[in-house]
Parts: structure tokens; C-alpha cells; sequence
């Protein structure tokens, strides 16, 4: 029997590995919260910053990240130019999760994760076959054939790169440590 993926949905996950660079974005995930209220849209509890764009942190992030994205849009045969449509701090606490969504008008959605500690939640990719979704025991097995989701165990210092209309939500962070993201929207 040959078995032929005939609808493969990517998701790109790259070990960026730079300590300095982390360590600012961390100060500055914090500063954000603790200087602004930040806002609610898929938050369940946690704190995400309003749109940050400006900081040297963010802006060496940018300067760092620009290779990772230009090799999603070489694989995926993507030519036109990308631009920054929204960037945002995540601070999931214990018990805090983000709902269900997707990143509508933009064309790829993506997480930096500064710290992940052990059980803080995975990223839950949902199966575009509604079928799949519908009829899957999402507990009972592990087949990437038929999961109604896609759990990706979030690492510190990794980029995850993925389209924006795939919907997606973060599992509730059991650890008790913050589980600190950077996200953002190429459109």
C-alpha cells in the first residue's frame, strides 16, 4: 500500500538559539505589561500587549527573523514582498489559554516563544477537513492522518511560521511559570 499525503497543511518551526536576544525580548515583554493594559481578543486570562513595533528589541528581532521568512516564502514559491501587520506580547500565567482563531487578512501568522516551560500548552493546529475534525477522537490515537488537531509543544528561542487562515488556539498553561510569546501577522 503507498499512502500520498494529497492536502499537506505546513507549519514551519525554526531554533533561532540566540540567549541575547531573548533576554531583551523578555525585559521587554514585561515592561510592556507593566506600562500599558494591553487588550482582550483571544485571551483567556493572560496578558497581550497592544501592538508593539518600535523597541530595540523588536527591532533586532525583525532584523534576525528576516532569513527564517524569506525561506517560508521560497518553499511555499510565495514572490511577493511581506510586510508587518501586527506584532503582540503574549504572558499566559498558570491556567490562562487563548481561544480558537485564525489571522484573517494576513497571508502567514507567527510565534516567538521567549520562555516555554514544560506543560505551559501546546499550540493546537485545527484540521481544515471538517470530516476529520468531526469524526476524530482527538485522545484516542495519535495518526497524522486523522487528528482533528495539530498539538506543536512550543520550545523556547523557536519561531513557528504558519498560514494565517489556519485556525488555531493555545492550550491552557498547566506550568507554574509564564509562558511569554512574541506573535505577529505578515501580510
Amino acid at each position: 500500500m503507498i499512502i500520498k499525503p494529497a492536502f499537506i497543511t505546513p507549519v514551519f518551526e525554526f531554533d533561532l538559539n540566540n540567549t541575547d536576544l531573548n533576554n531583551k525580548l523578555r525585559e521587554d515583554a514585561y515592561l510592556q505589561q507593566k506600562n500599558n493594559n494591553g487588550r482582550v481578543v483571544s485571551n483567556v486570562g493572560g496578558f497581550q500587549s497592544n501592538h508593539v513595533y518600535d523597541t530595540p528589541a523588536v527591532k533586532d528581532f525583525f532584523k534576525t527573523i528576516v532569513p527564517y521568512i524569506e525561506q517560508v516564502k521560497k518553499i511555499v514559491n510565495y514572490n511577493n514582498d511581506l510586510n508587518l501587520e501586527g506584532l503582540w506580547y503574549n504572558i499566559n500565567k498558570k491556567g490562562d489559554s487563548n481561544k480558537m482563531h485564525c489571522h484573517g487578512k494576513s497571508i502567514f501568522g507567527a510565534t516567538y516563544y521567549i520562555d516555554a516551560p514544560q506543560d505551559c500548552g501546546a499550540i493546537a493546529f485545527e484540521n481544515l477537513d471538517k470530516h476529520i475534525v468531526m469524526n476524530s477522537d482527538n485522545d484516542a490515537y495519535d495518526n497524522p492522518y486523522f487528528n482533528g488537531f495539530y498539538n506543536l509543544i512550543p520550545k523556547a528561542n523557536h519561531l513557528v511560521v504558519f498560514y494565517a487562515w489556519l485556525n488555531h488556539q493555545v492550550n491552557e498553561n498547566k506550568s507554574d511559570k509564564d509562558r511569554v510569546s512574541l506573535a505577529f501577522n505578515i501580510q
